[in-house]
């Protein structure tokens, strides 16, 4: 019982049923005493008993929970309004929770990684039905980790790749060290960059150039026909 279910160490197990597909294992404690979560004092003055449902981590594919007897003791501080308070069991229970540690942290889990419908989706099938919108309960009471303290900075040096196009229409003067030479069409942002091609830079594309404009071609930057009038 200990090699599968760790988390029962603590507690007498005193049956095991199954209630439809579900198991439900019906465990109590058995410790000398408890220990106040508010100021920290032991009691062994048992007030009474109650039984506390906790949803646990499936069992072959199937949806278990845990049926926890669990005590309710005196707290003996005079300074204290409250003078009860229920026992805890380390590993399988948490204040005001319905679920033990292991189903909350493997629901935090998916519901980060996949979010709120994909998630409940995935999480049916492993045996722990829960919405959507649960998951994304869970993950708005998540605490944001502290950022970390940069310790290294490192600074990318700017090149023709990474430069937005804005900086080609500077004057070389003041561009940065390394920028290679601005293209001759574009050397400021009053001369923009001609939408066709020079014809004495076109080749022999351009020797039947008349009469192909009598038939009403306009020829691109590569020389070919681009569209008809």
């Amino acid at each position: 019982m200990r090699v599968l279910f760790p988390h029962l160490s603590n507690v007498t197990v005193d049956a095991i049923a199954v209630l439809g597909k579900s198991p439900r294992i019906r465990a109590r404690c058995t410790g000398p005493g408890g220990v106040c979560p508010a100021c920290g004092t032991s009691s062994r003055r048992v007030h009474g008993r109650y039984l506390w449902t906790l949803a646990d981590t499936a069992v072959v594919g199937r949806a278990a929970d845990i049926e926890l007897t669990v005590r309710r003791f005196f707290c003996d501080a005079v300074a204290r309004r409250k003078r009860t308070f229920a026992e805890q069991v380390d590993g399988l229970t948490v204040r005001y929770g319905r679920r033990t540690p292991a189903v909350q942290r493997l629901l935090e889990r998916v519901a980060l990684a996949l979010g709120g419908q994909a998630g409940g989706r995935l999480i049916t099938h492993m045996g722990v039905p829960t919405s959507g919108s649960t998951l994304l309960r869970m993950i708005h009471r998540l605490e944001v980790p502290a950022p970390r303290r940069v310790e290294v900075l490192g600074m990318s040096t700017p090149t023709a790749s990474t430069l937005p196009p804005s900086t080609f229409a500077m004057p070389s003067d003041q561009m940065p060290q390394g920028t290679p030479a601005p293209k001759p069409w574009a050397t400021s942002a009053a001369t923009p960059r001609p939408l066709h091609w020079p014809r004495e830079q076109c080749g022999g594309g351009f020797n039947r150039s008349s009469q192909r404009r009598q038939q009403g071609t306009t020829y691109g930057m590569n020389c070919g026909v681009v569209s008809k009038r």
